[in-house]
């Protein structure tokens, strides 16, 4: 029904023009009638006027039937062109209305995405036109709580990706034997990918906690609980010990943490006493670290078994030991996000580059030796989306 509605007026506003100029046609066409039906009536008048009667008599009555004959059609014609023009204006003010009306819900609608612009969610419109307009209102209307909640939303992500960052070692202890760096760069606004460097204050310098962990998943829920291991490593930590009950503590305690959700959390701990160059790990579900030979040029893997965090109460876990007194040896912790990125076709890194890259760069600062997997690891994946977070730590020791 409303569409119908509106083609009548469509067809009101535009349809009056060509029928305007069909009367104009007959206009001119009734206006020459005369001038060619006076001849003809002259001649019929001429064949019952007597032969000798006067030119001009007849001249005279071809014009007075031409003029009446004028007269009688010019009376109607006129009639029937004013009410066409009369048409036509009303036609033309009935489309001037029902422009205003849909520039003016525009006009309002316009004004309001300049309200929501600045920042009023408030903003509402009322209902009330029965056509489309309505339609174009409700979804404005509509439109507005979703914006606001995810405009929230993404606030609430801002905070929560700056206090991440707030996490990362902003500037790693670095003792006068050791050269660290770190390296944390999330696929989404907040990541799962855990790094820490401690230095216990007990330990007065001796000792360096290094800590590579990854939640399961991607989004808030895993950096919540991210921050909540950060939080439970640091203070189990500060009570000193040794590495494997340390870990066997912090699994229990997530483990009451996740509950049901499905989340768990993989390990890497390392211990580093700078003194004496012994390096300790304990390795939780998480992939082995690497440890390079500056003498063969080859790195090997710092394996130990243990199970992830948060998913058996029970599990057992290993503390291993191997030396790092040497200069030029080089501890690479990673998460899988390193070696697990794919390029456009679909072709993981690999282990096997993370190798070699740290081989072309072992005589650089460990800064650079972080940068150049960073920069190996973007390179190959090219336009691909990265899939998960991106996490290294270089200890060097010099």
């Amino acid at each position: 029904m409303k569409r119908r509605r509106h083609l009548f007026w469509v067809l009101l506003g535009f349809g009056w023009a060509p029928v305007l100029g069909l009367f104009a046609l007959q206009y001119q066409h009734y206006r020459a009638l005369p001038d060619r039906l006076a001849p003809a009536i002259a001649e019929v008048l001429r064949a019952r006027t007597p032969e000798a009667s006067p030119a001009e008599g007849n001249l005279r009555l071809q014009a007075a039937v031409a003029a009446a004959v004028r007269d009688r059609i010019r009376q109607p014609l006129v009639s029937q062109v004013a009410a066409v023009a009369l048409l036509g204006l009303l036609a033309a003010a009935a489309g001037g209305y029902a422009a205003r009306k849909v520039t003016g819900t525009l006009r309002m609608l316009v004004d309001g995405l300049e309200r929501l612009a600045a920042g009023d969610f408030s903003v509402r419109f009322p209902e009330g036109t029965r056509d489309e307009r309505d339609r174009l209102i409700q979804a404005f209307n509509a439109m507005v709580p979703r914006l606001e909640a995810h405009v929230q939303t993404q606030q609430a992500l801002g905070i929560a990706q700056e206090i991440q960052r707030n996490f990362m070692p902003k500037h790693p202890p670095c003792a006068e034997s050791l050269d660290i760096a770190v390296s944390n760069i999330a696929c989404d606004e907040t990541g799962g990918d855990y790094v820490d460097v401690l230095c216990p204050e007990a330990d007065d310098g001796g000792r360096v906690l290094l800590a590579v962990g990854d939640v399961s998943g991607h989004g808030i829920g895993p950096a919540l609980l991210m921050a909540d291991a950060r939080g439970m490593l640091r203070a189990l930590a500060s009570q000193g010990g040794e590495l494997h009950p340390t870990v066997a503590r912090l699994n229990r305690l997530l483990l009451e943490d996740v509950g049901d959700s499905g989340h768990f959390m993989t390990l890497f701990l390392a211990e580093l006493d700078v003194p004496t160059g012994v390096l300790r790990w304990v390795r939780a579900g998480h992939d082995p670290a690497y440890l390079y030979d500056p003498d063969s040029g080859t790195c090997a893997e710092l394996g130990g078994s243990g199970a992830a965090l948060g998913v058996l109460a029970e599990a057992r876990f290993e503390s291993r030991v191997v030396d790092f007194s040497r200069p030029g040896q080089m501890l690479i912790m990673a998460t899988d996000g390193v070696w697990e990125a794919r390029d456009p076709e679909n072709r993981l890194f690999g282990k096997d580059r993370l190798r070699e890259v740290v081989r072309r760069n072992a005589a650089q600062p460990a800064a650079e030796v972080k940068a150049a997997i960073v920069e190996a690891v973007q390179t190959f994946r090219r336009s691909a989306k990265p899939s998960d977070d991106i996490t290294v730590v270089v200890v060097k020791r010099t």
